[in-house]
């Protein structure tokens, strides 16, 4: 979390993420919000728009206000289709490139890489760094390279030189892979954190720009915020119902029973594994984590496990070649791209790979039964993956049988016994779906409750689960299997309501609970002497009793 030494202004965020366009802020976000609009212009930090237009805006202004001797390179734009090899007089408009059509640069002028140079030190898109020489040759008007000296001692100094990209099928573009960088668009610093930002809610023009920008800054006192206006700061509707919707990882029985101890788990998008491999190392925050899971690991089948390994964690990897199936041309493609792969990095001993086979998808999980029962899935989707075919099943199965729970008795001079049940069944379109559970039956179980959870898991990864308890109790404990009894109950009632009323006040005699150990509680879902509106009402009174083997219960209406 960027946010982790500013506890107030993460959780501030937190309400912002989810705010929609009808609700109001409260009076305490709006005073701390509207305490950053100090009217500073804050020069030397990130600046954040949510449009080109802005963005080419200042940073032309503080390219011209903070460097001298100015120069535009231009870029070279062939068509391809054409015998000749010549460059085009005009740069090409009918193609399209992430490289800039006209580059304008100076020495001391902060600037991006928008292109993957070498991903082993680094050097990738959304690097930021400083002009440190622009190198000419042969007395040539362009430049040769462009040394860059970038923020992350990494990378350190780096030669940049021109860069060819393909636009479309007849034209190639060939220009310097940099762009200004005092500021940038919402679109460009997702998954940026920063110490220091200005943040233009100017012209904001769709759901979640407004947070994404507020939140790349690590505290709220590194915050200055132009242009402030409630009314930009939403969300979409859809990305809150999904939220909504979404399976909890723990039913509500579930999250009843309770653990002294927790489960921290890191996310992350590495972008290669190896040559991350030291960072990771090094971080504190990822070692003192309990699962690390990874995308975007970059490896193979064939990388030794060995060179990647972290002291006191298990590493469980499936690379991106043996996660697609030949079914189709685009999967192919998948299947043959370097990159991608998915990995998970275990400290807890109580941790085991699933065997579940999903094709086409860049997916691993692992089931974890202590401290707390759960499956833990990492999934990656490449950007080319069509959201279509990636969410071609977007339900759950639907559980069609779940075991009660199973009592036994362990034989005389025994502190355990063997459990037995059927498992539990599912239904889904994305068939087959795999069944995994913390126990199996026929498991050998101490004296004790254990709580049993089964996932059920479809093609898709989508999941449901259901769960029961496995009593085990010593040979001399006597399990009490009658139910309560309720006597007295009455007939139904038949009352009529006063004029100008429609919830008559009805009086009865409650039914009377008994049973052949201790005393029973008696509930009731209507009271007597209560109004009950005009109509049929069923009244369910309940006797149980709460014993420590086993609860009985018996209902009548």
């Amino acid at each position: 979390m960027r946010q982790k030494e500013d506890l107030a202004f993460a959780l501030l965020l937190n309400r912002l993420r989810v705010k929609e366009k009808k609700d109001t802020l409260s009076d305490a976000d709006l005073s701390i919000l509207t305490s950053r609009e100090t009217g500073e212009e804050c020069e030397e930090d990130m600046h954040i728009y949510s449009t080109n237009k802005q963005v080419n805006e200042w940073n032309s202004r503080m390219l011209h206000s903070k460097c001298e001797d100015i120069i535009c390179v231009k870029a070279e734009d062939r068509n391809n289709s054409k015998d000749n090899d010549e460059i085009c007089t005009e740069p090409c408009k009918s193609g399209q490139s992430s490289l800039p059509r006209n580059l304008s640069i100076a020495l001391n002028a902060r600037v991006m890489l928008l292109k993957n140079i070498d991903t082993n030190i680094g050097l990738t898109n959304g690097c930021i760094g400083t002009v440190a020489e622009i190198v000419k040759r042969n007395n040539e008007s362009k430049p040769y390279c462009i040394s860059v000296k970038f923020d992350s001692q990494k990378i350190g100094i780096q030669s940049i030189k021109m860069y060819e990209e393909s636009m479309g099928k007849n034209y190639t573009r060939k220009q310097f892979p940099l762009k200004l960088a005092y500021a940038c668009t919402v679109h460009k610093v997702q998954g940026m954190t920063l110490n220091k930002v200005v943040v233009s809610l100017k012209k904001i023009f769709a759901s979640g720009h407004s947070y994404v920008g507020l939140s790349r800054v690590t505290s709220l006192s590194g915050l200055t915020i132009e242009d402030f206006h409630p009314k930009v700061i939403y969300c979409d509707p859809k990305i809150k119902k999904h939220l909504n919707d979404m399976t909890n990882f723990l039913e509500t029985s579930i999250a009843e029973e309770t653990y002294d101890d927790g489960l921290c788990i890191m996310l992350h998008n590495i972008q290669g594994l190896k040559q991350h491999y030291v960072d990771l190392q090094c971080n504190p925050t990822f070692l003192n984590s309990d699962i690390i899971c990874l995308t975007e690991t970059w490896l193979s089948d064939k990388d030794d496990a060995f060179e990647i390994c972290l002291a006191h964690f298990k590493l469980y990897h499936q690379s991106r070649y043996n996660s697609y199936s030949i079914t189709s041309d685009s999967r192919q493609q998948f299947k043959d791209q370097s990159h991608g792969g998915v990995a998970v990095y275990s400290k807890n001993e109580f941790s085991s790979r699933l065997d579940i086979k999903i094709d086409n998808l860049e997916f691993i999980a692992f089931l974890i039964t202590c401290p707390v029962s759960v499956v833990i899935a990492v999934v990656y989707r490449p950007p080319t993956y069509r959201m279509k075919d990636f969410c071609s099943d977007t339900t759950a199965p639907e559980i069609t049988f779940c075991p009660c729970n199973v009592f036994v008795q362990a034989a005389s001079c025994a502190s355990s016994a063997t459990a037995s049940w059927d498992a539990s069944t599912a239904t889904d379109a994305s068939e087959p779906i795999t069944a995994v559970s913390n126990f199996s039956p026929g498991d050998s179980f101490d004296v004790s409750t254990y709580l049993v959870i089964y996932y059920l898991i479809d093609n898709a990864s989508f999941y449901s689960t259901c769960s029961f308890k496995v009593t085990v109790t010593s040979s001399g404990v006597v399990i009490d299997r009658e139910n309560p009894v309720l006597t007295s109950c009455l007939t139904d009632i038949v009352a009529n309501a006063s004029p100008g009323t429609s919830t008559p006040v009805v009086l009865w005699l409650a039914p009377v609970a008994s049973d052949n150990s201790d005393s029973v509680s008696l509930t009731v879902n209507q009271l007597q002497g209560s109004s009950i509106a005009v109509g049929s009402t069923e009244v369910t009174y309940t006797a149980r009793w709460h014993p420590t083997i086993l609860p009985q219960l018996a209902k009548q209406h």
